[in-house]
Formats: C-alpha cells, sequence, structure tokens
C-alpha cells in the first residue's frame, strides 16, 4: 500500500502524496498543536474487518510512535471504525463526527466507545445538548455547516 500511496502525485502541483506517518512527523514534540486524524476507511468491499483491523493498529502504533499523549485524537463519522480502533487499541483518543445537530443518542454512543469528543454540525446544535455532552465528560468540536436556510 506505501508503495502504491508513493506513486501518486497532488494535483495541484505534481508533488508525492505524503504518508500518514510523514504529516504526523512534522508535529513530533510539538505540545503546542492538537490534531484530530480524521479516520475515512468505511467498512466496504475493500475495508474487510481484517484490513480494517489492521489500518487502525498501523495507524495507532504510527500515531504513539510519533506524537506526544494528549496532542490527538482519531475521530470518525463512522461508528464501525471507531469500533474497530477501540477494539485495537482500547487506550487511543477516539472522537465521534456527525453530520447533523449532537442528539441523546449521540452522546450515549459516544459514552459507550469511551470518546473523548463528539464532532456535530454547529448548524443545528443546541446548547442544552452541548452542556449535556460536557456534563458526560465529553468535548464537544462544532463544526460549521453552510446556513441553507439563509
Amino acid at each position: 500500500m506505501r508503495g502504491e500511496i508513493r506513486k501518486l502525485r497532488l494535483q495541484a502541483c505534481s508533488e508525492v502524496v505524503p504518508t500518514a506517518e510523514e504529516v504526523l512527523e512534522v508535529l513530533r514534540g510539538r505540545d503546542d498543536v492538537f490534531i484530530e486524524i480524521e479516520m475515512k476507511a468505511y467498512p466496504s468491499d475493500f475495508y474487510t474487518t481484517e484490513v480494517l483491523e489492521d489500518y487502525c493498529r498501523k495507524l495507532s502504533a504510527a500515531a504513539k510512535s510519533i506524537l506526544l499523549p494528549g496532542t490527538y485524537a482519531f475521530t470518525c463519522f463512522n461508528v464501525t471504525t471507531l469500533e474497530t480502533m477501540r477494539r485495537v487499541d482500547a487506550l487511543a483518543p477516539i472522537g465521534y463526527i456527525m453530520g447533523g445537530a449532537l442528539t441523546e443518542e449521540h452522546i450515549a454512543t459516544a459514552k459507550r466507545l469511551k470518546c473523548c469528543s463528539v464532532a456535530p454540525s454547529g448548524y443545528k446544535t443546541s446548547k442544552e445538548k452541548v452542556n449535556r455532552a460536557h456534563a458526560e465528560g465529553l468535548t464537544v468540536c462544532l463544526w460549521p455547516a453552510p446556513n441553507k436556510e439563509a
């Protein structure tokens, strides 16, 4: 897989696509930066259970060997991917991203997965739900969404 990545080029400038390790290496020793490593690996014909587990294991090992503890979290929209990371690394810092407003179900899922954070769209997430997530010990990272009602 690494060899395949090295053959790819960035469209805008023809540079080689960096590996995860190369990106993380830029942050080695930094304690003033927090990075969310968003996993784009979703169960599919390619990402079988075994491939997904291997992906999570390698990504976790890379982060642990390069980044300082407390400076990163693995995040994903997909619960199965987060469950896989939790299974292969019981102590991995993980965050649950959702496409809409934060709900009680999202908070319950995050607690079940032992997430450190939730990341709902700020578009319709209420202050009450943010306070509820905080009461459960979760950091809330709102992300912007286009206001289609404007």
